[in-house]
């Protein structure tokens, strides 16, 4: 996160715009249902705790980009 700072606006922008990989959310979406329906297994489990620190990385990564680029004079609000 720290070297985001270092990045250049088109890459700053990028950043800004990243999503979380659609297999990443279909799966995600599949284990949520299967843990209201029957539970995980242990495995499952740790799957679910990766993919969801995956998606807060992309967040995270997301929000701060953006600040910085807000912070350099463009207008963010539609991200």
């Amino acid at each position: 996160m720290a070297q985001l700072v270092y990045l250049n606006d088109d890459e700053l922008w990028a950043a800004a715009q990243m999503r979380v990989a659609p297999e990443d959310n279909e799966r995600m979406q599949s284990l949520i249902f299967k843990r209201q329906a029957e539970g995980l297994t242990l495995s499952e489990q740790d799957e679910a705790k990766r993919l969801l620190e995956r998606a807060d990385h992309v967040m995270l990564v997301r929000a701060q980009a953006t600040t910085l680029l807000g912070e350099r004079g463009y207008d963010v609000a539609n991200l």
